[in-house]
């Protein structure tokens, strides 16, 4: 696993195999890599901030999940703020409600579910 990125290639094929067919390893670090800064956003800059020897093996286990699916995500085009979009009489409204935004990352609710789990997303000190 690359510094600062909290899931493997492997684990994001076996988790998502539509999301990475056909896609070498650096691409798939690239993807990991930004789905692992907005897991961070969405836990406040908890995990880089205590470092991921810090968490439990369940926390790491649900943060490497949680990064898999935003990684998914973002690949589908989520998080780009397009709620609906017309092409000649055809007009497409997207649903909003199975999205969420934190601090400025919108990602889905399955991925906040996992993060939930971890207890990082509180607000509250710990």
């Amino acid at each position: 696993m690359a510094a600062g990125v909290y899931a493997t290639p492997d684990a994001y094929r076996a988790l998502c195999p539509e999301a990475t067919a056909g896609l070498e390893d650096a691409e798939l670090n690239r993807q990991l890599g930004l789905a692992s800064d907005a897991v961070d956003a969405l836990c406040f800059g908890r995990i880089r901030r205590m470092g991921v020897e810090g968490l439990t093996s369940f926390q790491l286990e649900k943060v490497a999940r949680a990064t898999c699916l935003h990684a998914a995500f973002l690949a589908r085009g989520g998080g780009d703020g397009v709620t609906e979009y017309a092409i000649g009489d055809v007009k497409l409204h997207l649903d909003r409600g199975a999205l969420e935004t934190r601090g400025g990352v919108t990602t889905s609710c399955e991925v906040m579910a996992q993060l939930r789990q971890t207890g990082l997303v509180l607000r509250q000190i710990i």
